[in-house]
Formats: structure tokens, C-alpha cells, sequence
């Protein structure tokens, strides 16, 4: 039988009163679930956790850790391979035809930047940075090029999206004959070190 993929927009409205609830919540789950851990060296022989402050450090990425500890998704059999998010900015309640052209003005601007920057070149490869601590490499010519090759996985963000200059990993067959990850270059492990677990 073949797997269906379903993409879901979810918009979570979330009072401030209860922020910081949510995010000890997710963080207690976080903990009790069992912490992941990361290598601290080359040979995989020494492991550090990663405490839940680090992998859930806001509102969103504990919504974000919720989403996907929802059991009833296991009771119905469905899997969650992804969750993404990012905060939206409050509107302040003004008269409609100004937030209207405060709209239109901001769009247009954010275009002009945020477009020319989308397009430029910079390195041809991408590591991005997901929000629940996983990442991801991809070549691209662009930042726009790499969210649309990288939405076959989950919707990722700009700010997501580091350019790296020097990308090397070496692989292997297992004895099952699938195909696993051996090391990554060591210029290219010390980025991924550094900018995914600072």
C-alpha cells in the first residue's frame, strides 16, 4: 500500500498570560519522553544531552513540540515526519484603511529586499536548520531555489537557510545494503556544530 503525504498550515493564536506555560509543558514532555542526545566526538563515544532550555527555547518551538507529541496522531496510525513554524507579528487594532496602507507599503519594501535576496547567489549549498534541532543540506543556486527543494520534506523559512562554503560527507552501504552517513569533512562539521548547536 502506498503512503500518502498531507501538508497541514496550522495557525495557533496564543495568549501571552499563557506563554510560559506552554513552553514548561512542552519542555516537562520534552524530558519525560527522553532527552536527545548529541556526539561530542568523532568516534561517537561520548554523548552529551541536549537539555530541553536548548531545544525549546520559545513559544514556537514548544507549540511545535506539542504538535507533534499529540498521541492521538499514534492511536490513528498517522505519522508526523515534520513540523515547522515561525511567530507572526501582533497588529495593533487601528483604523482599517491605515493598516490597510501600512500593509501595502511594508509588502512592497519587504519585496525589494527580501526578494533580491532570495535570488542572489552566494555558494551553491544550504544547511538548514529545522526548529526541532534536526538539519538538512541541499545544493542550490539560491535561498529561493533551496525552500522550494526542501518543501518535499516540510516548509522551511529563509531563516533557516545558512550557506555554507565548503560541504564534504562521505557515505557507506550498511550490511543491508542501505546507504548511511560515515563523516562529514571536518570544515564541514565544525559549521554544522556551529550553527545548528551553538
Amino acid at each position: 500500500m502506498m503512503a500518502k503525504t498531507i501538508k497541514l498550515e496550522v495557525e495557533v493564536t496564543l495568549d501571552e498570560s499563557v506563554e510560559q506555560h506552554v513552553i514548561q509543558v512542552a519542555r516537562t514532555y520534552y524530558r519525560d519522553v527522553g532527552q536527545a542526545t548529541v556526539p561530542l566526538d568523532d568516534k561517537g563515544e561520548l554523548w552529551r544531552e541536549v537539555p530541553a532550555e536548548e531545544i525549546i527555547p520559545d513559544a514556537v518551538s514548544a507549540v511545535m513540540e506539542l504538535v507533534g507529541a499529540n498521541d492521538l496522531f499514534d492511536k490513528a496510525g498517522v505519522k508526523v515526519t515534520g513540523v515547522s513554524g515561525h511567530e507572526s507579528r501582533r497588529e495593533e487594532l487601528r483604523p482599517q484603511e491605515t493598516r490597510e496602507t501600512e500593509l501595502q507599503e511594508a509588502s512592497s519594501h519587504a519585496r525589494g529586499c527580501a526578494e533580491a535576496d532570495l535570488d542572489s547567489f552566494e555558494t551553491g549549498v544550504y544547511l538548514c536548520r529545522w526548529p526541532n534541532g534536526d538539519f538538512s543540506l541541499v545544493t542550490a543556486n539560491t535561498r529561493r531555489e533551496a525552500l522550494v527543494l526542501l518543501d518535499e520534506w516540510a516548509g522551511a523559512h529563509p531563516s533557516q537557510l545558512y550557506p555554507l562554503d565548503s560541504c564534504m560527507a562521505g557515505f557507506r552501504l550498511n550490511d543491508q545494503g542501505e546507504i548511511e552517513l560515515e563523516q562529514f569533512g571536518e570544515e564541514t562539521e565544525h559549521f554544522i556544530w556551529e550553527t545548528c548547536y551553538p
